[in-house]
Parts: structure tokens; C-alpha cells; sequence
């Protein structure tokens, strides 16, 4: 990118001069150097999405990974809650049906985050009986995950414990000397 703009293929047009000439104002590029904006965004979108699914392959990788079954919803994706609480994260099984338009293959997605989850909660239609048990099992992840949030928080503030065993109070034994 620098070697196109030493070679002028992309400038200012008031910095450069041209401002003067017709209605020439702002950034100007070439159409090559337009094309290598666009194909560096690509790569580095790419790029992004490789680390992104290298991370998610790391977590579920990374040892015994706990799965519990959340429910299906009526298109039969399957939904599961896999490896550790934290982040809260929702992984969701394509339906063996196949339902996925323009006939490649589907790929398994992830809802990350408790917003992510609870909208994906709310979207559900509770008419059904299997989005109804759906909904409320993502409602209890939900929930257990903010009572886990809440005590990690409380955790640092309560004071620590004396070491040192207290003696029972006679007093209170209803001993009397």
C-alpha cells in the first residue's frame, strides 16, 4: 500500500493541487489501488474469522469439555451448552434435515455473551412445545449465569474468616458457675 502511494496511485486532491481543477476534492484513488483496499479487507475479514474459529476449536478442545442438551427448535437445529460458564455461550447443531439455503453445507454457530443469549431466548416461539422447553432452559442458563456473575463479584468483598476457633461462650451453654 505504501509502494502505491509513493507511486501517486492514490492522494489528496487538495494537498496535491488538483483542488482547483473541476470539482476534484477529497481522497482519490486508482481503480488498482481500490482493488487492493478491497482485497486487504477481505483477507484481514478472513483472517479474523480463522482466529475467531481457532480460539472456539481451542476451547472445546482444550480437555473434557462439559456439554449439556438445551432442546430443539422446530427447524431441529439442536442447541448445547459446551465447555465452561464462562463466557456464557450457546453452541447451536445444524438440523440434520438440512435446511440450509443454496445447498452447502451447514456449519455449527455459537451465541456468545448473556445478551447474545438472551436474544436468542426471546426469539424463540413458546406456541411450541420443544422452542417452549427450549426457551425456558436458555432462561435458566441465563439465570445461573448471572447468580454466578453476582457471587464472582461478591466474592472479593466479603471479609476473610478468622483462623482461629472460637470458644463457646458458657454463657450461651446455659452453664453457670
Amino acid at each position: 500500500m505504501s509502494t502505491g502511494r509513493s507511486a501517486g496511485l492514490e492522494g489528496d486532491a487538495s494537498a496535491d493541487g488538483l483542488g482547483s481543477l473541476g470539482a476534484a476534492t477529497g481522497r482519490w484513488l486508482t481503480r488498482g489501488m481500490l482493488e487492493a483496499y478491497a482485497c486487504l479487507g477481505a483477507a484481514l475479514a478472513e483472517e479474523q474469522a480463522a482466529a475467531e474459529r481457532a480460539a472456539a476449536h481451542e476451547q472445546l478442545a482444550g480437555g473434557r469439555a462439559r456439554s449439556l442438551s438445551l432442546g430443539r427448535d422446530r427447524a431441529g437445529a439442536s442447541y448445547w451448552a459446551i465447555g465452561p460458564r464462562a463466557p456464557l455461550s450457546v453452541w447451536v447443531e445444524p438440523s440434520p434435515r438440512g435446511g440450509q439455503r443454496g445447498g452447502g453445507a451447514a456449519a455449527w454457530r455459537r451465541c456468545v455473551g448473556l445478551a447474545a443469549v438472551e436474544a436468542l431466548a426471546a426469539s424463540l416461539d413458546a406456541r411450541g412445545a420443544a422452542e417452549r422447553a427450549l426457551q425456558k432452559s436458555l432462561w435458566r442458563l441465563c439465570d445461573d449465569s448471572l447468580r454466578a456473575e453476582h457471587d464472582a463479584a461478591a466474592a472479593p468483598s466479603r471479609a476473610p474468616r478468622s483462623s482461629r476457633r472460637r470458644e463457646p461462650s458458657l454463657s450461651l451453654l446455659g452453664a453457670s458457675l
